[in-house]
């Protein structure tokens, strides 16, 4: 975004995740993973430690990772003042909640739930000359109003619900918590997205994604 005032073509790989949403609706799982090819922030030519965008997997036993991935059970973002992503999801009758690469089998209304952690939010990112250029550019940048949304998605890449927050209302000791309910009678999916939308720039940016939780597949 700091780059649309030169008119720089950005490459934030919307392609790719189009395809991977593609893929979803021909009822395809393609687990979505975040990479970076970051070199440096200019000015700060010496400075190689900003390794946004990232992968987050949820739990606590790190031995599991590389089985949790394998089962999609991830989400990513994309700047480190976005929060990190689980997406849960039940029936009224399961006891337990399904999470990001799961399958739910069931039908009436499902319990959907995204939770934004942002307790990473607050970490120093690069050194001293990245943080310098980082705070100048909020300084300058104040009167944005920036608004964030969320946006559940089925299978078919329709649209379910969106909710839109004020990001200014939470940091690294507080989250959110976003749920809905979805009606569900056959194979289906559901996934989350978080966006930064900015009126006065005219900015649409993805700020993070989920893996979908597949019902009745």
């Amino acid at each position: 975004s700091p780059f649309l005032f030169f008119k720089v073509k950005r490459s934030n790989n919307r392609d790719a995740f189009t395809q991977w949403k593609n893929a979803l609706k021909s009822q395809k799982k393609y687990t979505a993973l975040a990479g970076s090819d970051f070199h440096f922030t200019l000015p700060c030519l010496k400075e190689r430690t900003l390794i946004y965008p990232v992968n987050f997997i949820p739990g606590e036993n790190k031995e599991q990772t590389r089985g949790h991935l394998f089962k999609g059970r991830s989400s990513f973002i994309t700047r480190p003042t976005a929060p990190k992503l689980t997406l849960n999801a039940k029936f009224p009758t399961q006891n337990e909640w399904a999470n990001m690469g799961d399958s739910v089998h069931g039908e009436g209304n499902l319990q959907v739930e995204l939770i934004g952690d942002f307790s990473d939010t607050n970490k120093r990112i690069g050194g001293f000359c990245y943080n310098t250029v980082n705070k100048f550019y909020k300084l300058i940048t104040f009167w944005k109003k920036q608004r964030w949304e969320i946006r559940f998605y089925n299978m078919n890449n329709e649209l379910i619900a969106k909710r839109g927050i004020n990001p200014k209302w939470y940091s690294y000791k507080k989250h959110f918590k976003a749920t809905i309910e979805m009606p569900i009678d056959k194979k289906n999916a559901i996934r989350a997205e978080l966006w930064s939308i900015n009126s006065k720039s005219r900015s649409v940016d993805l700020l993070g994604a989920t893996n979908p939780i597949y019902l009745n597949w």
